[in-house]
């Protein structure tokens, strides 16, 4: 008697964020470990088609980045100084333009009635 296992990927847990900052007490649980245990209390024979634990798991993710442990919270305050110019740029980019003139849109006609000899026209602005 055989038993067929299909193919077990086991993956640590990741935690993504994105954002402008990233602030505050507490802390972020993101296992970084996986592991298989197989315990077989049958008579059967077990036939393993496969096992990946992928050789990085786990972790916080800040807006791409990965977040550790060894680079402490300064790499998180550093990201947030980053974010805030970044964001600060656009914003101030997209509320005053330079260079850039808004669109404008003008519309004519110039038409002849039977009883006029020189044209008619009219303009509007859109």
């Amino acid at each position: 008697m055989t038993v067929d296992i299909d193919p077990i990927y086991a993956d640590a847990g990741r935690i993504f964020t994105e954002g402008v900052q990233l602030e505050g007490g507490g802390a972020w649980r993101a296992p970084s470990d996986a592991d298989v245990k197989i315990i077989n209390y049958t008579p059967a024979f077990l036939h393993v088609f496969g096992i990946t634990i992928p050789d990085e798991n786990g972790g916080l993710f800040f807006n791409g980045v990965l977040e550790t442990h060894q680079l402490g919270n300064a790499d998180i305050q550093s990201h947030n100084a980053q974010n805030i110019i970044y964001y600060n740029t656009i914003i101030n980019a997209a509320d005053h333009p330079s260079g850039i003139s808004p669109p404008s849109c003008r519309a004519s006609r110039k038409f002849l009635t039977r009883t006029q000899r020189s044209p008619s026209s009219s303009s509007a602005t859109c």
